[in-house]
């Protein structure tokens, strides 16, 4: 992956009622990028501009006043967390409302181009959500009380599980529908779509993980990608390791993909998002392939340089 495009979420992109630091970020297509704040979701394009989409019943931007009927009935009421399913005609965002952490399921179904809106009571404080290939929900709480969680189409609870709740994120592997969980102290789970454990991928310095995973993402190989404080690692569909994908001066808080092309990162305590793409030979521009030789060059010259040093040395002693 190498850097394309970066960007600021600024006051013009945000109700500036509802400027919050980024919580997560989904991509809802090839051209299109859904970020999530405190209290606002938009919907813009990889260059960061605000547009109309149909899935929001023609509209750029949503916020709990709109939700709401108009008003903020707590100012504790706020968005947690947003996915899109295979098909990318159902947006669900959850939201976490007033003192009692009342919990709420927003539906966004395109359905013969028409914008269908429902809102489900769920459980208390949840904190991230998954689609299921069958078009199931996943979400998890941060309540003790309370767990995983999940809900058909019309969101009543088929299963939940209370050994996973106050998780820091969630995605969903739709090859096999495999549900991955990550704590932040305690390492990465598997559960099958029984909500049954099935391994843990544990994190540690020989993994280049420096701190404690953050954020998942599961591309459509059923690749997985983990974020820790510091980097973004790569995980084969059997769940091993196979190298530190990127590194980025901002700590990286959230990540979405798309198609195996485009790799969207925001950083926490921050309003920028990165976006990458994969490139090939192919797509490397003159100027690039320049840059690169010249890269090589000066590697070359620094590794002869090392022998030579190495050589006098060796000779003196």
């Amino acid at each position: 992956y190498i850097l394309k495009k970066r960007f600021h979420i600024e006051d013009k992109y945000l109700d500036t009622r509802c400027l919050y630091d980024i919580l997560d970020i989904c991509y809802l297509d090839n051209n299109h990028l859904i970020v999530v704040t405190k209290g606002s979701l938009h919907i813009i394009t990889k260059d960061g501009d605000k547009v109309n989409h149909p899935l929001l019943d023609g509209r750029d931007t949503i916020t709990v006043f709109d939700i709401e009927g108009g008003r903020r009935k707590d100012e504790l009421d706020m968005f947690t967390s947003v996915s899109v399913n295979k098909k990318e005609d159902v947006i669900v965002m959850t939201e976490t409302m007033g003192k009692d952490d009342r919990g709420y399921l927003n539906v966004w179904n395109l359905v013969s181009n028409k914008c269908q809106f429902n809102r489900y009571k769920i459980c208390q404080d949840p904190h991230c959500v998954g689609i299921m290939s069958n078009g199931q929900y996943v979400v998890c709480s941060r309540n003790g009380c309370e767990g995983l969680y999940k809900y058909n189409e019309s969101c009543k609870i088929i299963w939940y599980n209370r050994a996973f709740y106050n998780v820091d994120d969630l995605t969903v592997n739709n090859n096999n529908d495999n549900i991955i969980v990550s704590y932040r102290y305690e390492g990465v789970f598997v559960i099958d779509s029984d909500g049954d454990f099935l391994l843990s991928i544990s994190y540690s310095s020989s993994l280049s993980l420096s701190s404690y995973p953050q954020c998942l993402s599961v591309d459509k190989e059923g690749n997985l990608f983990i974020c820790d404080s510091k980097s973004i690692l790569l995980f084969n569909h059997q769940y091993q390791f196979v190298k530190k994908l990127v590194t980025t001066k901002y700590e990286p808080y959230r990540v979405a993909l798309y198609d195996n092309k485009y790799m969207a990162i925001c950083g926490k305590y921050s309003n920028i998002v990165n976006i990458y793409c994969t490139i090939d030979n192919n797509d490397i521009n003159d100027g690039a392939r320049i840059w690169m030789r010249i890269r090589e060059w000066i590697r070359a010259i620094f590794c002869r340089q090392n022998q030579r040093l190495f050589s006098r040395n060796s000779s003196a002693e």
